[in-house]
Formats: C-alpha cells, structure tokens, sequence
C-alpha cells in the first residue's frame, strides 16, 4: 500500500489575547485534504526553514485569510478597504510561494494563495471588486458566510473533471480576485468577468488556484471533491513523470491556429490579449489551448466598436 502524500499548508498569524504572535490555521483544511486521502502538516512561518520543509512535502495548499497582501510589494497602492495582513505571514507566504514555483512543487491555491500564487508569476490583482466591476454579481457579503454564486468551467479543466456535467455552484468570500494572469496559465472558471479558477499550462507541474474555499463548512462535497482530484493530479504526476492528458471534443471550441485564423489575427495578438485577461481561453490537453467560438464572436464584436 502506497505512503500517503504528505501536504504542506500555510497558516494564519495573528496575536493571541496575551498579544504573542501565534500560528493558526482552519482545521477545514486539515480535514478536507484528510478525508482526501493526504496527511497534512501545518507549516510554520520561518522562512529559513521554507526549503528543508519542501523536501520532504509532495505539495503546497496556499490558504486563505481574512486579510489581504500588501498590494504596495507588487507595485500598487494601498486600496481603503485592504487588511494588512501580519508581516510575518506575509513575508512567508511570498518566500514560500516563490520556493514552490522555482521548485514546481504541486500547489493549490485557495482565496487568498491562488491570488498570490498568481502575483508570484507575474500576474496582477484587482483591489476590490465593486470598483473594476461594478455591475459584477455580489462575491462578498459580512452577514453571509454561505454566499454561493454559480460558475461557468472550461471544458477538461481539473475543476470541471471534479463537477462533471453538474451546473456547479460555489462559495463565495472574496473582495480581491485575480485581474491578469501570467503567461502560461489559463483561466479554466469564471463568474461573468470575475476569474474564479486558473491552471498554469506546464506539462511537469501541477500548479492551480481557485478563488472559492473547498474547505468551508459550507461547501458542497463537489466542492470539497477539488482536493481529491488535485491529489489524483499528483499522483499520476509521480508516476509517469507528466500531468494527466485531458480532451475535448465540443465543436464550438476552436485551437490558437483556428481560432486566429477565424478572427483574422496573428497567433501572438490573440494569445497576448485573449489569454491573460477576460479572453477565451481554456486549458485542455497537455500545453494546448482552445477556444470558444461564441466568446470569439464576442471579443470580435467589442474590437470593431473600440
């Protein structure tokens, strides 16, 4: 009988009532990647210890928090309703994520850690929703905790392999979200304009973010079923040297070649724009890309009124 995969998650810092620094993390986590068959280890905020933990894990959960990451590190200012969250879990956090990334460390980022986990390799975060996308559907509501909202998935992506052919629904506890995503990756679930899930394009690492919380109390078990699938991901990863293929065979959705072809565009303008901001663009088989040609129709339709 195979070792259980060993999962390393971050956790919060906060003061206790004494005023100490101390680590917490939700046990939601703990359970959820449990009961998906892990054992997970709770990783303390020292990052001079980051790389002889790394060694010994087979992935990383970038956990949520209820605080934000200084927008100021990536370039941006201080927005009036961010949290700044506590220095030490937020220099961590960074170190970690850049380890996980230069390593190619399976990683599930969840809330917060997929829109770091996005930063870290060079994309870009929205400060606050109601300010980019006003007329966006609410993702955040203080007196809700089980605010659900539902999301459309990019055909063979990990989080429409989890739904199948369900109309998924998720949690929602969010200001921020993911605004541009770095190139290689891929936006695979969305809610109108607002991103939702993303996968990096790498046939050798196992890299996703998704801005809903499996772990809640509140999820659905499809929901929670994200951490099986992730773990699955990892193991066939294991054993073969290379991510799992997927395929498609949905006659609306179009490659790169086809789909610049039907827009009458070069390659390079298509993926630039397209794939790193509200395109398009699914990650389907290996490193390929494909799209959806009423999205195409679309993005066709805003070029000629621009």
């Amino acid at each position: 009988m195979d070792e259980p995969l060993v999962i390393g998650v971050n956790a919060e810092v906060c003061r206790d009532k004494d005023g100490r620094l101390v680590s917490a993390l939700d046990c939601g986590y703990c359970r959820a990647i449990a009961a998906a068959g892990a054992s997970p280890i709770m990783l303390p905020p020292v990052a001079d210890t980051i790389q002889h933990m790394l060694s010994r894990l087979n992935g990383i959960v970038l956990t949520g928090s209820h605080y934000d990451y200084d927008p100021r590190i990536d370039g941006f200012e201080l927005h009036v309703t961010t949290r700044p969250m506590a220095e030490e879990r937020e220099k961590f956090d960074r170190a970690l994520a850049i380890a996980v990334r230069q390593a190619k460390l399976p990683v599930l980022g969840i809330g917060g850690g997929m829109q770091l986990l996005n930063c870290t390799c060079g994309g870009k975060t929205s400060l606050h929703i109601p300010d980019d996308w006003p007329k966006s559907l609410p993702h955040m509501d203080p007196l809700e905790p089980n605010l659900r909202h539902g999301i459309e998935m990019a055909p063979g992506s990990l989080v429409s392999q989890v739904w199948g052919q369900e109309s998924p629904s998720v949690t929602s506890h969010h200001h921020q979200a993911v605004d541009i995503i770095p190139v290689g990756w891929i936006k695979t679930a969305w809610c109108q304009r607002i991103i939702e899930a993303i996968e990096c394009l790498d046939s050798d690492w196992i890299a996703v973010g998704v801005q809903w919380h499996p772990e809640s109390r509140y999820a659905s078990p499809r929901e929670a079923g994200l951490f099986a699938a992730w773990l699955d991901e990892i193991g066939h990863l294991r054993r073969t040297g290379r991510r799992p293929k997927r395929t498609i065979t949905d006659a609306n959705y179009m490659s790169r070649t086809d789909a610049a072809h039907y827009l009458g565009v070069a390659r390079n303008t298509l993926n630039d724009w397209a794939s790193r901001r509200f395109g398009p663009c699914y990650h389907l088989i290996g490193n390929k890309v494909y799209y959806r040609k009423t999205d195409l129709d679309a993005w066709n339709r805003g070029r000629g009124q621009s």
